[in-house]
């Protein structure tokens, strides 16, 4: 018997409970990810976001914090009552009335994906959103906000440190930088680049550093 034996028995056993376990998860949620339409956030299980599932809808209307998105399930049954759009919110983005519009264009009234990171409240879920250019490009709402520098990176709320939320801030503070590094959008006033950049900037991206290293 190879000396190692024990040990790949072990990452092997360890692999095959996981897959057996995510198995089990979409037997059981399978139906409501293809079938449920969910018309508010009380509705959305607590695993969905834990395992930050990505959800199809429609976008109905752009708001100043929001977006009020249709669900639209994989297979749609027949519905006679109309359906409550979701209030999403862009996760990490805090954008502005350029931003607004940036959406009103990209969004409004087309079908996106949005996939869930958090709760936010009791009435909106945090989010990244993307919606299809073409075959092959799709557009990520949140970074594309932040790299023409029509927003500016936010922390979420509670200790959101699981390995994708972290990769998904970097990307957003990667997003941040390259439109200051360019001033672009609000980045060409120079008071809100330099309080944003020297005092809410700096803080949160040590702080995201810091977690990196505890991850």
């Amino acid at each position: 018997m190879s000396p190692h034996g024990g040990r790949g028995g072990a990452k092997e056993n360890d692999g095959n409970d996981f897959l057996h376990r995510l198995s089990l998860f979409i037997d059981k949620h399978i139906t409501a990810i293809n079938h449920k339409r969910f018309t508010c956030v009380s509705q959305v299980p607590n695993e969905f976001i834990k395992k930050h599932f990505k959800l199809r809808g429609q976008v109905q209307s752009v708001h100043n914090d929001h977006l009020l998105v249709d669900h639209k399930p994989i297979i749609s049954l027949k519905n006679s009552t109309v359906p409550k759009p979701l209030k999403i919110n862009l996760a990490g983005v805090e954008y502005n009335k350029e931003g607004v519009q940036f959406l009103e264009e990209q969004a409004l009234n087309k079908q996106v994906w949005f996939r869930l990171i958090q709760f936010k409240g009791h009435d909106g879920i945090n989010c990244t959103v993307s919606t299809r250019k073409s075959m092959f490009k799709v557009f990520n709402l949140n970074e594309e906000i932040l790299h023409r520098g029509y927003g500016k990176v936010v922390p979420l709320m509670g200790h959101s440190t699981d390995a994708f939320t972290l990769r998904l801030m970097q990307r957003l503070l990667q997003a941040e930088m390259y439109a200051e590094k360019k001033e672009k959008g609000l980045w060409k006033e120079e008071e809100t680049s330099y309080f944003t950049s020297s005092i809410v900037g700096k803080a949160f991206r040590k702080i995201i550093n810091i977690f990196k290293k505890g991850a």
